[in-house]
């Protein structure tokens, strides 16, 4: 027996969850636009850069599952002002979307005081994140992986 597969898929999915047949005829007809390697949208109409920002955390949850979210990202949660987004991971390649770019860094993987953050995610403790952006870092391809201190204005 056949199975059959939805119609209305979700916003962003990973095309390993479809037979590569299913995946080939949407995306033929139309119906799906690849954004990422294996990553794809369902919307078609909106802005890709508008999709990435409200799936932002889904997105690195299918790219990058278990992943910990570190350094400068665990403190302000959103990117950085050049659209980087820093994990740590088993992965080591980043991918960039739109205006979104995941740099992922080999680290150790989620320990028990890291806490769990939407699908398949782990946030980094408070002593991680201090120990993780105490360390100095300089900007190679875009922003810093960890906060600056900054001057106050006079």
């Amino acid at each position: 027996m056949l199975k059959k597969y939805p119609t209305d898929m979700p916003e962003v999915f990973l095309s390993n969850e479809y037979p590569s047949k299913y995946i080939y005829s949407r995306h033929k007809q139309g119906k799906i636009k690849k954004i990422a390697p294996l990553l794809y949208t369902s919307n078609i109409d909106e802005d890709l850069n508008s999709i990435v920002h409200r799936n932002l955390w889904r997105i690195v949850a299918l790219l990058y599952p278990g992943a910990v979210i570190s350094e400068r990202t665990a403190v302000i949660m959103q990117t950085a002002g050049d659209g980087s987004l820093f994990v740590i991971s088993d992965k080591k390649r980043p991918v960039t979307i739109g205006n979104l770019t995941i740099r992922p860094k080999k680290g150790a993987p989620p320990q028990p005081s890291d806490t769990p953050f939407m699908e398949k995610l782990y946030l980094a403790s408070p002593g991680r994140i201090i120990l993780e952006n105490a360390l100095p870092s300089r900007a190679k391809n875009g922003a810093a992986r960890g906060l600056t201190r900054r001057t106050p204005a006079t």
